[in-house]
């Protein structure tokens, strides 16, 4: 009789796990470890959040949370219809209109499922603390998959490690940068593998099902971030260039459709981008890219063999002009000054509050070299070794190379596709070198054995580690081996600085609750959140008028100012933030001199949005520092703390002062150098007609002398 547990156990076996899976996922978790280390470095500073935007983004969320932990599903809604007149006051910010509620959306929900349904014990402040950190090191998944799918496995895993370590991407995903980019990048990346699935789809149902997923993951890429609209413009490139390069199915270009139909119809259901997202420039260079590679599409088609390529590029230049019409006519009107200084860098001149922002700065090539080291010189040989292959993936990644590298040269905020583009590229270079040297044999014809091999291999492997190691620990580590700018006090100085602590603080517990506060828009969204107090500008730069009154506010005589504060504004106090280094003799070197960042360093950005057209009146432009009649006759002048002195003549060897001139000497004595000095000097007191000091930050120097205060003066009603 057969045994009744034989036929059991021939159900019944034990699960295998190929080793080579068990290897990629294994580096997958170890990239995503390394990962979620480098961005948590800054937590060694304070658990808190970052930058500026990070507080506004937070307390949108935090409406969004009370209304469902009040309305329940009742309140999902109510975000839309928010109008807050703590920021912009009068105006007010128009929540869901003015941002991208789907971050805040997206946020909210992860919140409120780790807190009421998983039973995480976590303050909404500490979930948004950490939030972009675990999103940073989960990025390592979607450019592995994108990796794997242009060049293999290899590929994938040095693509997900580079783009999780780089700096571009490395700085805006660590713990505390509470904005935008990590979870709209995240999606991004995926609309990406999921479009050039959908066109090298052997099947029409796989075709389908990932020109779909692509399309979700693109329109909730651009509900998240306005930078989404990066994706919808590379697509557009990759779907008129994979017909022009290659032989493609007509319906692919339906599969391109359907992506922009969901993206567009995803977009259209949030405020912003709002209802005319369809007719939005990112759309406009999709659905170009679209029309003209079906186009060419059909044309190779119904040509002979000989004259396919010809008809091709005939069919591209009538399409081009067409493009060109749309382009010159339609998107100059429908980009705001970001946007078109992305595409046009030369436009920043003419817009001076997109001039003086540090992230909108361009970008030189030798930074880029210095910030991406080895891997940006990798990229440019991966791209090559992929030319070669012409597929939608390969096609996809070159496009995205030039393109990340065209708008990371133009706004130093794009690196983050740079950091992307360049990490796929720098893999496949990885890639090749690494299987070409790793793969040597020993020759079969050669009795003698090779020894040279194994060296060559083992010279191979500690070269690869090299050229990764070194830009990691002594370029990228440092960008996230830093302070918090509250804990530093907006400073570049890596030590807590508690003056903008202590100053929002005093706001908060001293000031009437309908008090409004004027200061420089770069400290709105603090005095607002922390602060929990009105304020008339913010990082918003939502009206670039007002930002120029507030500057010819600090940039005027007291009574001009006073007229700006008091009269127009409506303002109850007035905030000012200087920097400067105690050299312990009395004297004070001003924070300008060392870019220590205080509102002395914005002194060039306040009177180019104010238009002010005597600069010269203002600073010194043979060394670039305050003059007289700044010191004597600004508003924000008085206000700082310093009185000048006039320019020391310094001993180069002992350090010491010999003497101070009342101007600049063209000339200084041998084995000296001169540098403007300042005294301590508080100007307006409890009884001065306009302005009255309230309270002042403790100001203490650091063991370097370094130090930072923040003033605020009460305007006498």
């Amino acid at each position: 009789m057969d045994n009744p547990l034989k036929g059991l156990r021939g159900l019944l076996h034990r699960p295998t796990i190929k080793v080579t899976k068990m290897a990629v996922f294994l580096a997958i978790v170890l990239i995503f470890a390394l990962a979620l280390m480098y961005r948590l470095q800054p937590a060694r500073y304070g658990y808190t959040l970052d930058e500026f935007d990070s507080y506004f983004h937070y307390y949108a969320t935090n409406i969004i949370v009370n209304d469902l932990n009040t309305k329940g599903v009742a309140g999902i809604f109510d975000f839309f219809k928010v109008v807050d007149t703590h920021f912009w006051y009068p105006d007010g910010y128009n929540m869901a209109s003015s941002t991208f509620a789907g971050f805040y959306y997206t946020t909210a929900f992860l919140y409120l499922f780790l807190t009421k349904v998983v039973g995480v014990n976590i303050s909404l402040f500490d979930y948004t603390v950490i939030q972009p950190a675990f999103f940073g090191a989960l990025m390592v998944i979607p450019v592995f998959l994108l990796g794997k799918k242009i060049r293999g496995i290899g590929t994938g895993i040095a693509a997900a490690l580079l783009t999780v370590l780089t700096p571009g991407f490395l700085l805006r995903s660590s713990i505390g940068w509470y904005k935008h980019e990590p979870i709209s990048l995240f999606a991004g990346v995926f609309a990406l593998y999921f479009a050039v699935e959908a066109y090298e789809a052997t099947t029409s149902r796989k075709m389908w099902i990932y020109s779909v997923l692509g399309g979700l993951f693109l329109g909730y890429a651009n509900v998240v971030w306005g930078g989404g609209r990066y994706f919808n413009g590379l697509l557009g490139l990759m779907f008129l260039a994979v017909p022009l390069l290659t032989t493609v199915d007509f319906r692919k270009s339906l599969a391109a459709v359907v992506m922009l139909a969901l993206n567009v119809m995803i977009g259209m259901t949030f405020p912003n981008p709002g209802f005319e997202w369809y007719k939005d420039s990112a759309n406009l260079v999709m659905a170009l890219g679209i029309v003209t590679g079906a186009v060419v599409t059909l044309a190779a088609k119904r040509l002979p063999d000989k004259n396919k390529l010809l008809g091709k590029w005939a069919a591209l230049a009538g399409m081009g002009a067409l493009a060109l019409v749309a382009v010159v006519f339609w998107l100059p009107a429908n980009l705001s000054a970001r946007y078109l200084a992305v595409i046009w860098p030369f436009s920043k001149s003419s817009v001076a509050i997109v001039g003086t922002v540090a992230e909108h700065q361009s970008t030189s090539g030798l930074e880029l070299l210095h910030s991406y080291f080895v891997p940006l010189i990798l990229a440019i040989f991966g791209g090559y070794l992929l030319l070669k292959k012409k597929r939608p993936a390969t096609i996809l990644a070159v496009l995205a190379f030039l393109s990340a590298l065209y708008v990371a040269s133009s706004f130093a905020r794009l690196q983050v596709y740079l950091s992307i583009t360049a990490a796929v590229l720098a893999g496949v270079a990885f890639s090749e070198i690494s299987s070409r040297y790793l793969s040597l044999r020993q020759d079969p014809k050669k009795k003698q054995v090779d020894t040279s091999i194994n060296a060559k291999k083992a010279l191979t492997v500690v070269l690869l580690l090299l050229l990764l190691v070194y830009p990691a620990y002594n370029v990228w580590q440092p960008y996230t081996n830093r302070g918090m700018q509250l804990s530093v006090s907006a400073t570049p100085l890596g030590e807590d600085i508690p003056d903008w602590q202590q100053a929002l603080t005093w706001i908060n517990t001293n000031t009437p609750a309908d008090a409004k506060i004027i200061a420089w828009w770069d400290y709105g969204y603090w005095i607002t959140v922390m602060g929990n107090r009105t304020t008339f500008a913010d990082n918003g730069t939502l009206n670039t008028t007002r930002i120029a009154r507030i500057a010819t506010m600090y940039l005027s005589n007291e009574t001009s100012g006073y007229q700006i504060a008091h009269d127009e504004l409506g303002g109850n106090y007035v905030v000012v933030f200087v920097t400067a280094q105690d050299l312990r003799n009395g004297y004070y070197i001003l924070g300008r001199l060392i870019g220590l960042g205080g509102d002395d360093g914005k002194i060039d950005a306040m009177a180019s949005i104010a238009g002010i057209n005597e600069y010269q009146q203002l600073v010194d432009n043979r060394t670039q520092m305050p003059t007289y009649y700044f010191w004597n006759s600004t508003l924000i002048g008085l206000m700082f703390p310093f009185d000048f002195r006039g320019y020391a003549q310094v001993d180069q060897t002992t350090q010491q002062i010999t003497y101070i001139a009342p101007d600049y000497q063209n000339a200084t004595a041998p084995g000296t150098f001169q540098v403007p000095v300042y005294t301590y000097d508080l100007k307006f007191n409890s009884t001065s007609p306009y302005f009255q000091l309230v309270f002042k930050s403790a100001g203490n120097p650091d063991s370097r002398g370094y130090m930072a205060q923040v003033l605020i003066y009460k305007v006498v009603p």
